[in-house]
């Protein structure tokens, strides 16, 4: 029989690491290819997107809510999409004492505003100096600089599934958001939830704790 080798996994980035940039900052200067990449992976973690999700990603598949701060993204071309209709999920905007990178809304509101400020060529949300698209290997590269040489296009996806499941969110849910249609995030749900206490459960406390999401 053949040997059966363990899955290979992304390297996972705490929230706390990819949080520790404010939100307004300005692109990192030397030796980054690519404009606002810690921006980009937040986006990434909030959507469980990968690097290439993120390379296709264009200020035209992004519609703010402005009145209630809800922001929804149309992925037109996505290997979950077998019916070609295009995936649309949502989420909101639910920052109490101001916004910083844990915030869906805030985020891809500086990536497209900035997409515009700065000529980006069609739309891009991951684009270089010039405005032009960046590349799959240009947006992990400025990552590894940020995160580690380790980081890899999917630890934005990963980093997102431990970290909504780990704070409470159903598996169901973060499957719905990730736009899974296979089994891969039950996985992830065991992982997550084998670092937690059983009874680590809002449902064990007096309060329920708030979810730093919603999906539509």
């Amino acid at each position: 029989a053949l040997p059966i080798w363990p899955r290979k996994k992304a390297v996972e980035v705490p929230e706390c690491e990819w949080t520790d940039h404010r939100l307004l900052q300005s692109s990192p200067c030397k030796g980054f290819k690519t404009l606002l990449p810690a921006h980009l992976f937040a986006c990434g973690v909030h959507w469980m997107m990968r690097e290439i999700e993120l390379a296709d990603l264009r200020s035209s598949c992004v519609k703010f809510d402005s009145a209630n701060r809800m922001v929804t993204i149309t992925w037109q071309h996505s290997k979950m999409d077998t019916e070609g209709r295009g995936i649309a999920r949502t989420l909101q905007c639910i920052c109490e004492e101001g916004c910083d990178l844990r915030c869906p809304y805030a985020v891809l509101e500086r990536l497209v505003n900035n997409a515009t400020l700065k000529g980006s060529k069609d739309g891009h949300l991951a684009f270089s100096e010039g405005g032009t698209g960046a590349t799959k290997s240009e947006i992990v590269g400025d990552w590894r600089k940020l995160y580690g040489k380790a980081v890899s296009g999917h630890s934005t996806r990963r980093s997102g599934a431990l970290q909504y499941i780990r704070k409470g969110w159903a598996v169901s849910q973060v499957g719905y958001l990730g736009r899974w249609k296979s089994n891969v995030i039950l996985e992830y749900a065991q992982e997550a939830l084998e670092s937690l206490a059983v009874n680590a459960s809002n449902h064990f406390k007096g309060s329920p704790t708030e979810a730093k999401a919603v999906t539509k």
